[in-house]
């Protein structure tokens, strides 16, 4: 099986992260928090002195929480990051994924430790598709993103990003269906919206499709 074969339902990668020991915990460049999980090993060039981990789970643009059996014990609204770290690798660094679970439509991920910790990602109710919520990148080369409107997709980790170009890709067909026009007039009919997508390296057709299956899309099936 290929890595992003379709076939592959998404979650399916979540139950493979079961199981795994949290092994590395770090802010990353703008402050998104990322938890390691597996084998570490040392980081691929330019990265120096640094260690990246098999599986690594990247909170992007979510609110995030940890708790315990009384409560809250660390979230991101706490303004002392080196605290927060410190209380972080504490809570996870060698413990297990127990289990987890998928809420609000998909994007919501909770991961509950052995050791009574849960993980809460707390996804911002959405206006538009944009960056993901989160993104697992996996050991087998892809990566599982969680996107407000769209839901989980696997795809290869060195594939282009499309959430900028989903939104773009929304927005103007809202403005293309408020003016009256269907949706087949829309698609064959923007060649600045085809120039934009592959001038950034992704197709057309996969920024459609994607912008397609989102909950932001204009036009139902019978007004296409």
């Amino acid at each position: 099986m290929s890595r992003t074969d379709a076939s592959f339902p998404p979650e399916g990668r979540l139950r493979e992260l079961v199981g795994e020991d949290c092994s590395l915990v770090e802010f990353l460049y703008g402050g998104e928090l990322m938890l390691g999980f597996g084998t570490l090993r040392p980081a691929k060039p330019p990265l120096r002195d640094a260690l990246e981990a098999e599986w690594a789970l990247c909170v992007i643009d979510s609110p995030w929480v940890v708790e315990d059996s009384e409560g809250v014990v660390v979230s991101d609204s706490q303004r002392d990051k080196e605290a927060s770290l410190s209380l972080l690798r504490d809570r996870f660094i060698g413990h297990q994924v127990e289990d987890y679970q998928l809420r609000s439509s998909r994007v919501g991920l909770t991961l509950a430790f052995e050791s009574g910790v849960s993980f809460l990602i707390q996804p911002k109710s959405p206006t538009s598709p944009s960056s993901p919520c989160w993104e697992l990148f996996t050991p087998k080369g892809d990566v599982l993103v969680a996107e407000a409107g769209l839901g989980l997709r696997t795809a290869d980790a060195k594939a282009p990003f499309l959430g900028p170009l989903v939104a773009y890709v929304v927005e103007e067909a809202q403005r293309a269906q408020a003016s009256g026009m269907s949706e087949s007039e829309y698609l064959a009919g923007s060649p600045s919206l085809l120039l934009r997508t592959e001038s950034r390296g992704a197709s057309f057709s996969a920024a459609v499709d994607a912008a397609k299956r989102s909950s932001f899309w204009p036009w139902t099936e019978d007004e296409g």
